[in-house]
Parts: structure tokens; sequence; C-alpha cells
């Protein structure tokens, strides 16, 4: 939109009611008794009103500079962000409950000093996002005043709590957030010079980031000749965001990035609806609705997701959004209420989807498992399919795209299968965030490097990172009885004796068969396909290879005379920095000549 259409709908909220009071949906008295009262919601309240007990009696954690300089120093992230990110699960339930019991005083005064804490604290920004420069004297300002996805997300939150129980807190309080998040986020966005890379990224960041000043400003800044130049930078900034999207509307960040970067946009688009008395929709065309059906398309059974990039094996999804989606967009399917994300389990306490999760929900939409389904997404090349046989759930997916993605790693040909709530053959997903691995390190990670993934190694080389190293989509089949997907990976590797490689993909009722056809100049010195599983494979005598979980397993079934089994073992550190272990099965061609065609066909069998 240009800036005079943004200035007159911002004009036009300021004559309406709606426009005066933004997220009136949670100044609802009668949603506030709902929300009191009903079963729908009676295990989520006990939950919180337990955890906010034992606020009551606990302390503000510190946050020390001792863990606050362990990520310049020794590059990690955990001990500082630990500490920060309960400050604001802190805030989140106190903040709840203060509002759940219009009524009592009971939990202001812990609220109060939740906030006088947060407003005391050096710089709302990670260590992890300070570039390198957080124990630098020569930027102490600059840090206090630097905007990443927290220092924004702070901002937002403070501006929306005070919002919502201005009347309660002591004056001083409100009063003393209003006036940090202004001169943290707000006067520091406006500031003459102000750039931040976020604001032209076509990933989280840009939603997050952008869509929580925007929040802030639409709080804190009542006028409209003030408030239209932001709002007109903040909409490029949105612009960005959605030009990563293509027109499948996939995330390859993976669906729980999608819920953070796309429940934000959609935050600060509801607000800014209400705030222009519903002049300026953001959440309207075709593109979005394809963003917002991205997400039913990435689970394979329960909460057991498409575990590609940095997406974790399993994701709880957003409640609040998932039902505010599906108001406007019938098609959204609602999950299981069992698999929704509860904040009194979530170690980061995000005000935002938490507050949306109560007052965006509709109770009797108390949602269903995924249906079956094929999805081909032809900008992304993910192919996910969910299947029921005789009663239990199947499902594969595969990917190809490129090596340059947001949170990429080389995983070009990379698939799951999963049978009965047991990913057999998996993809990791995230390891532990440090500072390397986002940083030059970040191949080094087995996560992260084509050696954890189930894809070929050619030669001893795994692929390499770089948005020339690619897939080539070359064919997606359907039928009643099969699923077949082919994906030429020539260009995912740095090798110049390969001249082609296409795999091929048929999933058809209890098998998966896997076709990888090599040509080379000349006879390769080795060709393996590995495969990563969590469970600890058998290779029988005759070489049968096995894998098996707690009710399903499935064997490798290959010409024995043409590939031997080996299996390695190696730690990995996951994103909650629990180190499990994980197994690699590799097939290595016997004497491979120019032409190699390795095929395995993965047979599931039941363990009952």
């Amino acid at each position: 939109m240009d800036y005079l259409a943004i200035k007159r709908a911002l004009q036009i909220g300021d004559r309406s009611e709606q426009g005066r009071m933004l997220f009136d949906e949670a100044r609802d008295v009668r949603k506030w008794e709902e929300i009191r009262t009903s079963p729908f919601y009676r295990d989520m309240v006990a939950d919180l009103r337990e955890e906010g007990e034992r606020l009551l009696s606990e302390p503000i954690v510190s946050l020390p500079f001792s863990s606050f300089k362990l990520f310049d120093t020794a590059g990690a992230r955990i001990e500082f962000e630990r500490s920060f990110f309960a400050r604001r699960k802190r805030l989140s339930i106190l903040a709840f409950l203060s509002l759940l019991d219009r009524n009592s005083e009971l939990y202001l005064p812990a609220l109060e000093d939740a906030i006088w804490a947060i407003c005391d604290e050096y710089t709302w920004c990670l260590p992890a996002h300070l570039g390198g420069n957080s124990l630098k004297p020569s930027h102490l300002r600059r840090n206090r005043h630097s905007i990443d996805l927290f220092a924004a997300e702070t901002g937002f939150a403070l501006a929306e709590i005070v919002s919502l129980l201005k009347e309660r807190i002591h004056p001083i309080v409100a009063s003393r957030a209003e006036a940090e998040v202004k001169e943290r986020v707000l006067e520091t966005y406006c500031s003459l010079g102000s750039s931040y890379e976020w604001e032209t990224l076509g990933n989280n960041w840009a939603s997050v980031c952008g869509g929580s000043v925007g929040a802030a400003a639409l709080y804190l800044i009542p006028s409209a000749e003030e408030l239209a130049p932001i709002v007109h930078r903040l909409l490029g900034t949105m612009e960005s965001y959605l030009a990563g999207f293509e027109n499948d509307g996939a995330s390859t960040e993976g669906v729980g990035y999608w819920s953070y970067g796309f429940g934000f946009y959609s935050y600060f688009a509801s607000l800014l609806k209400q705030r222009t008395a519903g002049r300026i929709d953001l959440l309207e065309g075709e593109k979005i609705k394809q963003i917002a059906l991205f997400h039913q398309k990435c689970y394979l059974t329960g909460p057991y997701t498409v575990p590609f990039s940095d997406c974790e094996p399993t994701s709880l999804f957003p409640m609040g959004l998932i039902h505010a989606l599906k108001r406007r967009y019938p098609e959204i399917h609602v999950p299981n209420i069992e698999q929704k994300w509860s904040i009194a389990k979530d170690p980061i306490g995000r005000w935002g989807p938490f507050i949306r999760d109560f007052v965006w929900s509709r109770a009797e939409w108390i949602g269903e498992e995924w249906p079956d389904g094929t999805y081909f997404l032809p900008d992304a090349q993910w192919a996910v399919v969910r299947r029921t046989i005789d009663g239990e759930r199947y499902a594969f997916a595969a990917k190809g795209g490129h090596n340059d993605e947001p949170h990429n790693q080389n995983d070009l040909g990379s698939f799951v299968l999963h049978v009965g709530g047991e990913t057999l053959l998996t993809d990791l997903g995230s390891g532990e965030y440090t500072k390397g691995y986002f940083g030059a390190e970040r191949y080094s990670y087995v996560c992260n490097s084509s050696a954890g993934h189930s894809v070929p190694i050619v030669e001893g080389s795994y692929q390499q990172a770089g948005a020339a190293y690619r897939a080539k989509a070359l064919r997606f089949e359907e039928s009643e009885e099969q699923v077949s997907y082919t994906l030429d990976l020539t260009e995912a590797y740095g090798t110049a004796n390969l001249q082609s490689l296409v795999r091929q993909f048929t999933f058809k009722q209890r098998v998966l068969e896997l076709r990888d056809r090599y040509v080379f100049r000349e006879p390769p010195s080795s060709v393996i396909s590995r495969f990563i599983t969590l469970y600890e494979p058998a290779v029988s005598a005759d070489g049968r290879v096995r894998v098996e979980g707690a009710a399903f397993g499935v064997e490798a079934v290959y010409d024995r005379r043409a590939a031997k089994p080996v299996i390695h073992r190696f730690d990995f550190m996951n994103k909650d920095s629990k180190l499990i272990p994980v197994y690699a099965i590799d097939l290595e061609a016997e004497r491979p000549a120019e032409e190699v065609l390795m095929t395995v066909r993965f047979e599931i069998y039941s363990l009952t």
C-alpha cells in the first residue's frame, strides 16, 4: 500500500471504536468467563495456576554476567538463554493469571516485579544476536538499543500486557515499561539512519521482528500521522517475509519456524486490521491461504513432523493461531487437542502465541487426527504422504530443493519413513544451537552435513553447501495404489566424475522402494547409500538389515551380491541439549562401474 492509503486507513481507525480498542477479544469478559469455567480449558488453566503458585514462592531468576559472556567466550548459549526465557515465561504466566482473576490482586505484585526486572536488563537481545560485540565496552549503548527477535518480542509483550492491565498495575510500573519499549524498540527503529538486516529477509526474522515492532507501535503511538510512516516501512518488511514463500506456501524452515514466523505475522495483521477498522487486511490473498494450509502438510502422525531443515522431529501446534486461521479458511485442519502447544511445558514462554491460544480458540473445536493425504509442493520440492492401511497410519516424506535454504542443511534427497507413531528411518532435524552452529562450522555438525542424512555418499564426498547445489524434481505421480517421486541429484555433489544421479521413491502399501541410478565418466572409487535411524540396526549372517522399534520394524531388501552393509554409530546433541545415539546404515556398492543401479526395498512389518 502507498503511504497516503495507510495514513487514511489509520485515520479511519482513529474515528472508530474498533481502532481505539486493540485486541478487543482479550478484553471480552464473556471469553474470560468461558476460560475460567469451560471443561475445554480446565486442565490448561490448572497447569498455569500450579505454575503461578510456584512462581509466587520463587525469586526472579538472575541474569549474571558470568552466563551472559559465555556465548562470546565459549560459544555456549543455553546457560544465559535458560534464565532469560524463564523471565519471559514468568511474565506471561503472571499476566495471564492477573487477567483471568480480574477481581483478585494475588498475582499483580509479582507481575509488577517481573516487568520491573525486565526493564532493568542490560539488553533485551540475546548475546548470540549481538554480532560478536556483546563484550565490547564501545557497544554498551548499541547493545541496549539493538533489535533482535527477542528485543522485539519483549517490546510487543510489555506493550500489550500494559495495555490490557493498565487500570490495575501501578502507574509507575506501566509508565516505565512503556518508556523502555519506546526507547529500546520504537525510537531505535525510527532513529535517523536505522536499518536492520531482518527488514529484507524472507524468513521468520522479518515477520517476528517486524510484526513485534509493529504491534508495539500500534499500542504506544496513538497518532495516525506518527504511526503511518512506521506502518509503511513495516509493510515492506512483511512483503519481504512473504517473498520468502513460493506459491506453494511452503516454509523450507519447517513447521516449527512456520508457526513462529507466520504466527507473528498474523498477530500483527490482526492488530493492524483492528487499528484501521478493517481497511488493511494482511491475511487476504491466495498466497496467504496456501501459507496457512502448509501447516497441515507437515505432519506424519500425531505430533510427529516432517523434520527437514532445523525442524524438530515433533512439534505441538499453536491452537489459537490454527483456530483463527480456520475461521478464515475452512479447509484448515484442526489437530487433536492433545497435540497442542502448552506454555506450562514451554521453556521460552512467548506472550503473543500464549494469550492467543486462549482468546482466539474455540472450545467446540477439539480437533482430530491428521487425515490421509498426499501433498506435493513443487516449489519447495517436498512430497508428503499419509496413508491408513488396515487401521495403521503410514507416512513417507522426501525433499529436493537446494542447499542454501533458511536454516539450511545439506539434505537433498533426504527422506523419512514412519509407521504407527515410530519414525524408523529419520531426518535428525535441529542440533543444539551454539555459536558454531550458525557460523563457519555449521556443516561440521552431523545434522547439517549430508553425512547425517539418508542420502548418497559419492566417492567419499558429501553434498556441498550453496544455492548452486540443488535438486531437480523430475516427476511426481500419484495413483490409488502408489506414489512415485523422482529427483535429479546430480548437482548436489562437487565431484567431476559424476555425470548423473537420479533418485526415485515409490511408496506402495507397506513398502518404500528406493532406486538410485548413477552414471560416471569412469568407474568410481566408491558408491554408498546411507540411511539414518535412531534404532540400532541388526545385520544377519546373510546380510539382511533390520531396524525395529517398539511395535514395527523395517527390513532393507537389496541385492546382497552387489552391495554390502556397514553400520556406524555416532552421538548427536539435539536442540534440547540431549546426547542421543544415531545409526547410519551404509550400503556400499561392490566393484562399482561407470553405471550403478542401487535398489533397496524397505518392507515394513509388525512386531505384534
